[in-house]
């Protein structure tokens, strides 16, 4: 069984109407052109996703305060070998499934039907987002760069959302237990406008200002 834990740190695109005076401190995924699919090897074994456990959490912000949420996963796999080797793997995000945690009654439907519409993610045209990884590599300190408590691995893949990919990396801690359990965890930033969500993305907004940072974890589970 995988669990990956691709914890876009404590929230997912959303960008939204979202969080205090900043994006929560994490890792900043800088977002690049699209890169080829990751290649595999012949003894690489493969997880399939469990979309019932699994999960994508996000957090938005702005200056007078923050919003939470998840997303659903649909489905997706990974091939993997001995040693905490993730070869390459893909999983597909509902988008459709998009769910405001902070708020209820009608708050939090406004909410969720604002993310939903063209100004965000355009779940009408877009309902499904996903990430594919592109290459794993042992994780490297870098004293100027944030990264996650014990992160053993970096992770390169693109992630589309609204029908842009964009390549980003990331740290993560991936562990793969004897039982074949296999656990990922990350936490980090995007910018939104990246994957074309500029709704009140100008500080000359002031008070309607959105931060165009978003936070976004991941936590997935998959088994052979």
């Amino acid at each position: 069984m995988i669990k990956q834990v691709f914890y876009f740190a404590t929230a997912s695109m959303l960008l939204f109407s979202v969080a205090c005076t900043q994006a929560p401190d994490a890792p900043k995924a800088e977002a690049g052109a699209a890169q080829p699919s990751a290649a595999t090897t012949t003894d690489a074994v493969n997880y399939k996703v469990n979309a019932t456990s699994s999960l994508v959490n996000w957090v938005g912000t702005k200056p007078t305060g923050q919003h939470t949420g998840t997303f659903k996963l649909k489905d997706g796999s990974f091939l993997a070998v001995a040693g905490d080797q993730i070869q390459s793997g893909s999983f597909v995000i509902d988008i459709a499934s998009l769910n405001n945690t902070d708020q209820s009654g009608e708050d939090k439907q406004h909410l969720e039907e604002h993310l939903k519409s063209a100004d965000f993610f355009d779940v009408a045209k877009n309902p499904e987002g996903k990430f594919e990884i592109t290459a794993v590599k042992p994780f490297t300190p870098d004293p100027n760069q944030k990264a996650i408590e014990g992160a053993t691995h970096t992770i390169e893949g693109n992630l589309t959302l609204k029908g842009v990919s964009k390549g980003i990396s990331f740290p993560a801690v991936v562990k793969i237990d004897p039982s074949g359990t296999l656990t990922a965890q990350s936490n980090f930033n995007i910018n939104r406008k990246e994957w074309g969500m500029s709704y009140h993305a100008d500080e000359s907004l002031k008070d309607k200002f959105i931060r165009p940072e978003v936070n976004i974890g991941f936590s997935i589970v998959a088994a052979k």
